[in-house]
């Protein structure tokens, strides 16, 4: 987890070199490791071969019969356990790569199977088991698992075999081992051969040596080659990196340096994306310059709209105030007149009697003056009784004068009434009219005033979208302005 956290943390340019540098030591460690095996198996096989052509004429030169006299005498001072040293002896002394030759029984007993017993010692090997070890002929002895295998090999196939390179208390051998078999063909001791293999673990590891210095010099050199190259072509990499930083942080009026290459074709990319979109803030900026000015524009209408409107509610208000004591007034006044044509109709049915009666007591004053007349032509003329008559009969005359007089102001007064009545009644006619006017103005000033209410209720609004659209415009001008656009195309960096 920690290897993960810390390779998260690396730089593209560090994960390039140690990527390359994992996989020149995997692609040397096998390589390496493919030369060392097989060179290990190709010095082997030469060991072998080498071995085997020594040895063979060894084991035909050895006489089973006499080896099994060997293993009955049990004592390295017997005469045929001195003979059969002194021929393995032999083996030995005249080759070099053979280390020591012995004879051991083929029982692989033991928990391990790895024991056999003890036939024949070089006299090398026989201080150290004899002295040392206190291991007699016929003892049992545990064979390294490289021998024990081979053993049982050999013990299968009835052939010779090599063991694997091993290391026991002696040294590092690898072994090669011949069955040694009686009259009956049976398998009752094995002649073994060790050849000294420390030569090809010494030549090994001075391979492995020259290899790993000769990777080393390699590694240095692919990782100073890979550095160079690395570095020239993550140089448009990082001036790409460098170039996000600087939109990061808003500048949109750089252009980093661009190439032919894959990579330059990436720069290029992204100098035409950075042109793009600072062409697009461009614009934006000048569309919200452009919006905020309406929003402004637009806020004053509406406030302007709202005043107006204000004034138009107060005016409308007062005009149905107006219409409303002026429809009071005339309802008022049609009484009025009402009561004034009853009074006028109560006018003209008075002069109406009072003519009557000015026409009876006319009628009257008329006889009156013709009795007096018969009166006067009856009288003498010189009597008192004729001048009281005279008198009568002037006095009879100023009445019928003064009827007159007074029918005639009656008739004037009848007609007088029926004039004002007829201007009544239009005037009556005319305020009923008025009445119904004022009533649909009243209605109409109604309509007008729920009008002038949604009117200053949409100007509300759009009063507060106004608003909100000035907050939104001005939001987007502090967005606009965090980025640095070119109003020309951006120069190079």
């Amino acid at each position: 987890m920690n290897f993960l956290l810390k390779w998260s943390t690396l730089s593209f340019f560090n994960k390039n070199l140690l990527l390359s540098f994992m996989n020149i030591i995997l692609i040397g460690t096998a390589l390496i490791s493919s030369s060392y095996f097989n060179q290990r198996s190709i010095l082997t096989d030469q060991l072998h071969n080498q071995i085997e052509r020594t040895t063979a004429e060894w084991y035909k030169g050895l006489d089973s019969e006499l080896v099994r006299k060997a293993v009955e005498e049990r004592s390295y001072n017997g005469p045929t356990q001195t003979r059969l040293r002194a021929y393995l002896d032999a083996v030995s002394k005249h080759n070099p790569n053979i280390k020591y030759a012995y004879i051991f029984g083929t029982e692989l007993g033991g928990i391990n199977r790895l024991d056999t017993s003890i036939v024949a010692m070089p006299t090398s090997l026989r201080k150290e088991f004899g002295q040392n070890w206190k291991l007699r002929v016929g003892d049992m002895y545990q064979q390294p698992p490289e021998v024990a295998v081979a053993l049982g090999k050999m013990l299968d196939t009835g052939q010779p075999g090599f063991t694997d390179i091993y290391k026991d208390d002696f040294g590092e051998f690898t072994t090669i081992i011949y069955p040694i078999m009686d009259e009956t063909n049976k398998k009752f001791a094995y002649f073994a051969v060790d050849a000294d293999a420390s030569a090809i673990h010494a030549g090994l590891q001075k391979l492995l040596i020259h290899d790993l210095l000769t990777l080393a010099g390699f590694l240095v050199i692919c990782l100073l080659l890979q550095y160079l190259v690395v570095k020239g072509t993550l140089a448009p990499i990082k001036a790409l990196i460098s170039g996000i930083e600087e939109v990061s942080q808003g500048r949109l009026d750089i252009r980093i340096q661009a190439g032919s290459d894959d990579l330059g074709q990436v720069n290029e990319s992204f100098n035409h994306m950075v042109c793009k979109i600072n062409d697009i803030m461009v614009k934006v900026k000048h569309t919200t310059d452009a919006v905020s000015n309406s929003a402004k524009d637009l806020l004053a209408i509406c406030e302007l709209n709202s005043s107006n409107a204000n004034i138009i509610d107060l005016n409308v208000n007062e005009i149905a105030e107006n219409i409303r004591m002026q429809a009071k007034a005339t309802t008022v006044s049609t009484l009025s007149m009402s009561e004034v044509a009853a009074v006028l109709q109560s006018v003209s049915e008075c002069s109406t009697t009072l003519a009557k009666e000015t026409e009876l007591l006319r009628q009257r004053s008329k006889e009156g003056i013709e009795m007096v007349r018969h009166m006067t032509e009856r009288m003498h003329p010189e009597t008192d009784s004729s001048l009281i008559v005279q008198k009568a009969a002037d006095v009879f005359m100023e009445m019928q004068q003064a009827v007159d007089e007074v029918a005639g102001q009656v008739q004037h007064m009848r007609a007088a009434t029926v004039e004002i009545s007829a201007g009544i009644q239009e005037m009556k006619a005319t305020s009923d009219h008025l009445s119904a006017m004022i009533t649909k103005t009243a209605s109409s000033s109604g309509q007008i005033s729920q009008s002038v209410e949604r009117q200053w209720a949409s100007i509300t609004a759009i009063t507060n979208s106004s608003n909100k659209l000035s907050v939104m415009a001005q939001e987007l001008q502090k967005l606009t302005s965090y980025f640095m656009v070119a109003e020309e195309p951006p120069s190079k960096t």
